[in-house]
Order: structure tokens, then C-alpha cells, then sequence
């Protein structure tokens, strides 16, 4: 093989090889702009990592296309510059349109894998939520009987716990049911977290049914021994009220007016479904689930 093909070669190396970082960039846009999730955990680093792989080969097919250029200058008095034949302005062409081409493959890609790898993640969500709900049917029966006391609240904080520690498909789950503040319709929210107050509350909002008080029992050290002492503590409708948007708002008032379809949507790796739950064909509490897909994106690490 002589020097001019040696050139040739590297000259293709060095061109696929830009070719390659310049769609490796258009992707990484695409997936940061739109938090695209396309790629399974294993090969997020592959992907990330693809990116020295390519720098290192066009640099060193870059030194050796001067070396062997510098050398050909050497060997050769006179070097004119060629006529470039129509043939090859041609095949130059139709490469160029390939490669334009070649952009709208990826993007296509992309969405294409993003839009799969949510309807999986939903799937997965949607029949966790249903064998939850088959396999917790009667337990589950106080959803329909909801009252904002301490009672009710305890049953959906553990029901909660026990759907999150029993389901690897769902990262955070909430119980959310209608209410009212004075007059204002809200929703409420119960997970496994319980916001209590110390002491008694307003009797305004005891009277108007926005509070509701309970015996607390605390341990407090003693020199001698561990003594339990007893506290009065509650709970108020405003720290449980489902922070939403209009989007959300119109979906719950919609399960809660008869619609039995689960909604589901995602943004940035983070899934979440609103699953009406019924009894006698009458929404009764709506479970919020939710997951983050840490993974499928160039910057994850894990």
C-alpha cells in the first residue's frame, strides 16, 4: 500500500469520524433539550463514553494523515492540484444529502425509542396499580368511606408504605380524594408522610371540620427510666391540599366525575399516572403513582 492510499484512508477515517461527533452532538442535544429516555442503564455509560472513543480516533487518524502528507511533499518535486472530475462532484452530492438525511434518522430514533421506553413504564405502573387493587380490594375499602381524622389517615399512610416497599415499579405513591376548605373545593393528599402540630388548633377549624386533634404518646428520657407522656397534637386540611396545576385539576375532576381511564404522562425520566380507584362505579380516591427513571440519559451516572 503507498502513501497516497494511506492518505485516502485517513482522509475517510477523518471524515466518518467528524461525521460521528457531529450526529453524537445533534443526539445529545435532542436527548438534553427534550429529556429523552431511550437507552437501558447499561448502556447510558457506553453512550456517554462514545464520545473519547471518536475523538481518539480522528486524532490519530489526523497525525498520520500529516505525517504521511508531509512525507509525500517530500517525495514528490511538484505536486498540482487536480481537476476534480464531474463523477465525483456527483457522488459528492448524493453524499451530502445522505448525510442531511442521516439527522432526521436520528431524531426519529430518538423519539421513536423515547416514546417505547414510556409506554413500557407506564405499562409496568399500570398493572402494579392493578394488583395492588386486586390483591388489596377489601382492605382498601375504607377509600370509599374517607373522613379526615387521625383513623383514616393512618390507614392510607400505611397502605401507601406498603405499596412502595412492596412494588419496585413505583417510587412515590399518594392517596388523593375531594375535600373542602370553608368553601373552596381542594384536593388532599396522603402518603406516608404526616404533618402534625403540636398543641390544639384554632376551634374555628376544629368547628368547620378543616382540623382534627389526637392523643399523641411520647417516650421521654428520665435519668431513672423512660417515662411515656401523652400530648395533644393535630392535623389541618392545608398541609395535605395536592399542589396542582390546571392540566391536573381538570383530570382529577374528571375521575371523580365517572372517568374509570388511568391518565399518564412523563417529562425528564419522571412518570406518573393518575389511577381512578371505584366502588360501585363511583371514584372514591384517585392513587397519584409516580417513578424517576434515573438512567437513559448521557449525564446519569447511575
Amino acid at each position: 500500500m503507498n502513501h497516497k492510499m494511506l492518505v485516502k484512508a485517513t482522509n475517510i477515517i477523518a471524515i466518518l469520524g467528524i461525521l460521528g461527533l457531529i450526529y453524537w452532538v445533534f443526539g445529545f442535544i435532542l436527548i438534553q433539550v427534550f429529556g429523552l429516555k431511550v437507552f437501558e442503564k447499561n448502556l447510558t455509560e457506553m453512550f456517554a463514553f462514545s464520545i473519547l472513543g471518536i475523538l481518539a480516533v480522528l486524532a490519530g487518524a489526523l497525525i498520520l494523515n500529516i505525517m504521511l502528507n508531509l512525507t509525500r511533499i517530500a517525495e514528490q518535486k511538484e505536486n498540482p492540484s487536480p481537476t476534480i472530475p464531474a463523477t465525483t462532484k456527483s457522488h459528492m452530492g448524493k453524499f451530502i444529502t445522505l448525510g442531511m438525511a442521516m439527522f432526521g434518522v436520528i431524531a426519529g430514533g430518538l423519539f421513536w425509542g423515547d416514546h417505547i421506553t414510556s409506554q413500557r413504564k407506564f405499562a409496568l405502573m399500570q398493572t402494579s396499580a392493578n394488583q395492588v387493587v386486586d390483591k388489596y380490594h377489601d382492605s382498601l375499602a375504607f377509600l370509599g368511606e374517607y373522613q379526615f381524622e387521625k383513623s383514616w389517615i393512618d390507614k392510607a399512610s400505611s397502605h401507601i408504605e406498603l405499596l412502595k416497599v412492596t412494588d419496585s415499579n413505583i417510587n412515590w405513591a399518594t392517596i388523593i380524594v375531594p375535600d373542602v376548605i370553608g368553601k373552596d373545593k381542594v384536593y388532599l393528599a396522603f402518603s406516608e408522610r404526616q404533618p402534625a402540630h403540636d398543641g390544639l388548633p384554632n376551634p374555628e377549624d376544629v368547628k368547620s371540620g378543616n382540623a382534627t386533634v389526637f392523643e399523641a404518646v411520647d417516650a421521654v428520657a428520665d435519668v431513672h427510666e423512660a417515662t411515656m407522656i401523652s400530648k395533644q397534637r393535630h392535623f389541618k386540611k392545608s398541609d395535605f391540599i395536592f399542589t396542582t396545576d390546571t392540566a391536573k385539576n381538570k383530570i382529577l375532576d374528571k375521575m371523580f366525575a365517572g372517568q374509570s381511564t388511568p391518565h399518564h404522562s412523563s417529562y425528564d425520566g419522571r412518570y406518573e399516572m393518575f389511577y381512578p380507584y371505584q366502588i360501585d362505579g363511583k371514584t372514591v380516591a384517585v392513587l397519584y403513582l409516580s417513578d424517576y427513571m434515573a438512567y437513559g440519559k448521557v449525564r446519569s451516572g447511575s
